[in-house]
C-alpha cells in the first residue's frame, strides 16, 4: 500500500505534466532570435520571453552577437555606464520602476545598434522614435528611418500547430500561442485586413486567460487601428483581472471621452487619477 501511494497520483498527473514532447519554449526562443538582425540589443519582460532566449544565449551558446538587455530585469549597467554623472546620481538604489524607464529610454537614444523587445513600450526621453512590429517582436524605429517591412512568418519554424490549442494546457505554452496569434493580428492590421485581424486577437485573448499584459497590448493595438469595441472589450476584462491597471484606465476614459460618454469618460478618469496618487503620493497633484 505505501508504494502504491505515491504511484496513483504520478499515474493520474503523467501526461498532463509531461513536458518531453513540448518545443512551444524552444521553437519560440528560436524564433526570437531569428528575428533580430546583428549585433541586436534585446529588452523583454515576460517569463516566455525571457527564459527560452536566456537557454539558448547561454546554454546553446547561440547568438553571441546579442545583447539580454535587461537578463535580471533591470537594464545592464554596462549599456548606460556613459550616462552623465549628474542623471545617474539622482536616481535611487534601488532603481524605481519609473528611473528604470528613463535609464531605458537613455539607452535607446545613445546606441546605434539594433534595438528589439517582446512588447510594446512608449518612448518619451527619444522624440520621434518608435517601438514598430516586426514578426513576433517590436523593433526601435529611430527618426528618418523607415519601419521595418520584413515578413518573417514564412521563415518561422515550429514543431507543433500553432493554430491549436496545446494538448495538454499549460500556461506557458498558452502564453505562447497566444503571443503568436497577437502578433499574426498586429501584422493584419497594420496591412489592413482588420476582420482577419480581430480574429486573431480573438484567439489570443481567450488563450491569454487573466494575463493583464497581453490583453492591454491587444487592447492598445485595436486603439491604433481604430477598433474601439475591440479595445473596450479587451481592457475591461483586463481591469477584472487588474482593476488598477493604468493603462486600461487612461485607455478608457480616452475612448469614452471619443464617443461623447462623458460619464464613463469621469468614472474612468478618476480611476486613473486615484492609482497615480497611490503610486506618486497623495502630494504629488497638489
Amino acid at each position: 500500500l505505501l508504494v502504491a501511494m505515491p504511484i496513483l497520483p504520478l499515474m493520474q498527473h503523467y501526461r498532463a505534466n509531461d513536458r518531453s514532447n513540448d518545443f512551444y519554449a524552444y521553437d519560440y526562443g528560436m524564433n526570437i532570435l531569428n528575428t533580430m538582425e546583428p549585433n541586436a540589443l534585446y529588452f523583454a519582460s515576460s517569463d516566455e520571453s525571457v527564459f527560452p532566449v536566456l537557454y539558448l544565449l547561454g546554454v546553446e551558446g547561440l547568438r553571441p552577437d546579442i545583447t539580454f538587455a535587461n537578463e535580471t530585469g533591470c537594464p545592464d549597467a554596462e549599456l548606460y555606464a556613459d550616462m552623465p554623472s549628474e542623471i545617474l546620481s539622482a536616481f535611487s538604489t534601488p532603481r524605481t520602476a519609473s528611473e528604470m524607464f528613463q535609464i531605458t529610454d537613455w539607452i535607446l537614444a545613445h546606441t546605434d545598434r539594433p534595438v528589439y523587445c517582446n512588447t510594446m513600450i512608449t518612448i518619451e526621453g527619444f522624440p520621434g522614435a518608435k517601438m514598430a512590429p516586426d514578426g513576433l517582436l517590436y523593433r526601435l524605429v529611430r527618426p528618418g528611418e523607415s519601419e521595418p517591412k520584413n515578413n518573417h512568418w514564412p521563415n518561422y519554424q515550429w514543431q507543433h500547430d500553432m493554430d491549436r490549442v496545446p494538448d495538454p494546457p499549460n500556461m506557458s505554452s498558452s502564453n505562447i500561442v497566444a503571443e503568436y496569434h497577437y502578433a499574426q493580428g498586429r501584422d493584419l492590421l497594420q496591412k489592413g485586413e482588420n476582420e482577419k485581424g480581430l480574429e486573431q486577437m480573438a484567439i489570443a485573448a481567450q488563450l491569454a486567460g487573466r494575463r493583464t499584459d497581453i490583453l492591454d497590448n491587444l487592447a492598445r493595438t485595436c486603439i491604433d487601428h481604430g477598433e474601439l469595441d475591440a479595445a473596450v472589450e479587451y481592457h475591461t476584462r483586463a481591469l477584472d483581472v487588474s482593476p488598477m491597471s493604468i493603462i486600461a484606465l487612461r485607455n478608457l476614459a480616452l475612448i469614452y471621452g471619443h464617443r461623447g460618454e462623458y460619464d464613463k469618460q469621469i468614472s474612468y478618469g478618476l480611476r486613473a487619477l486615484s492609482v497615480e496618487q497611490r503610486r506618486l503620493g497623495p502630494d504629488s497633484f497638489a
